[in-house]
């Protein structure tokens, strides 16, 4: 499966889904006035970026079914390293990550894989 968002209403059971390649995060536009809003209260960003790993879970979760079903899965967009792990600010203060809010099965399932850009440069993706 490879979609922009394909979070609801797909169900990749067995061999109709083999793999999911995460190209970018769900993030919701924050020009929308009720997300603004939101982004402004003090608790905003956190609400923000739980509601797109969310997304992440239920998204990634369409090709693995039931216990013996299987699906690779490729999460492209280098800000999910940023949300999962966490990142130093440029004052050096460490901010964590929310990996405590995704399933076991599905942390264990992670793997950090560095590719390399057309310019030479490694890269890290995530891959599920």
């Amino acid at each position: 499966m490879v979609s922009p968002s394909m979070t609801r209403g797909f169900d990749g059971k067995n061999d109709l889904c083999r793999f999911i390649i995460v190209i970018k995060l769900p993030y919701p536009n924050p020009a929308d006035p009720q997300i603004a809003r939101r982004l402004q209260e003090p608790d905003g960003q956190g609400w923000y970026d739980y509601g797109v790993l969310r997304e992440i879970i239920q998204e990634t979760s369409r090709g693995n079914r039931h216990e013996r079903d299987y699906c690779e899965i490729y999460i492209l967009d280098a800000q999910f390293g940023k949300l999962f792990y966490g990142i130093v600010d440029q004052y050096g203060r460490k901010h964590s990550g929310y990996s405590g809010i995704f399933p076991k099965y599905w942390k264990q399932a992670l793997h950090k894989v560095e590719v390399m850009s057309e310019t030479g440069a490694k890269k890290t993706c995530r891959e599920v």
